[in-house]
């Protein structure tokens, strides 16, 4: 949807806040929008040409807010969910190949990465994602920009303080039956931060004892 609009020149969110229901045929409303580009094609507006600079255009009060972490912690949790680094690779063209025209720079970095140097790949990607992002939000002063660390512990009340959206909204989520499996006192899948003890979260003691939320070791980058 907001890549259909952002090649029709509307504002990104336009008509989307519903959708036509597979079951009942119905026209119903979204409350929820995600882009978790596994479709073809992909678009992520941080990424893909013109998709800050239309936010800053259509909505130039809005707030973005860009939860970071470790890259290396992020890269190993991509690694594990799926095929999704895979998906980016081939249907969006991270791998230097954005909108289908060679980004020499990362693509050049992509031919060179081999094995664990795929690793540094992501990481160098993360972070020139991260750099984008406040680049962008300083040259457009109008906006509200918020930056919270998804390790502190702290981020849910920060997020409040700045935000106005209850702490208690932020959750803690492990989507994978591993994860449910290994936790059976445990009702639901996500738990509102601070709500869950550190008796709940998963130990890695292979990578020194830093807590990890992987779910399952699934990974199959290709």
């Amino acid at each position: 949807c907001m890549r259909e609009n952002l090649l029709a020149g509307n504002a990104p969110l336009h008509g989307c806040n519903h959708h036509k229901s597979k079951k009942t045929r119905k026209i119903e409303p979204i409350e929820f929008i995600s882009d978790i580009g596994t479709q073809f094609p992909c678009f992520y507006s941080s990424l893909h040409e013109g998709g800050l600079e239309a936010i800053a255009e259509h909505y130039p009060h809005a707030t973005i807010m860009l939860v970071t972490r470790n890259a290396k912690s992020w890269y190993r949790s991509m690694s594990k969910w799926g095929s999704i680094l895979a998906h980016w690779r081939i249907k969006c063209g991270f791998d230097g190949n954005l909108n289908h025209t060679k980004s020499d720079y990362w693509h050049k970095k992509w031919i060179l990465s081999t094995g664990r140097k795929k690793e540094n790949y992501w990481i160098d990607f993360y972070n020139a994602h991260t750099q984008k992002i406040r680049d962008f939000a300083m040259k457009n002063p109008s906006l509200t920009y918020v930056e919270v660390e998804l390790e502190d512990e702290n981020m849910a009340n920060k997020m409040e303080y700045y935000t106005g959206v209850p702490s208690t909204c932020v959750m803690d989520c492990h989507p994978g039956p591993k994860w449910i499996r290994e936790h059976p006192n445990v009702t639901g899948k996500c738990l509102s931060i601070g709500g869950i003890s550190q008796s709940t979260k998963v130990q890695d003691n292979s990578r020194g004892g830093d807590w990890t939320d992987d779910d399952d070791d699934t990974g199959d980058q290709r």
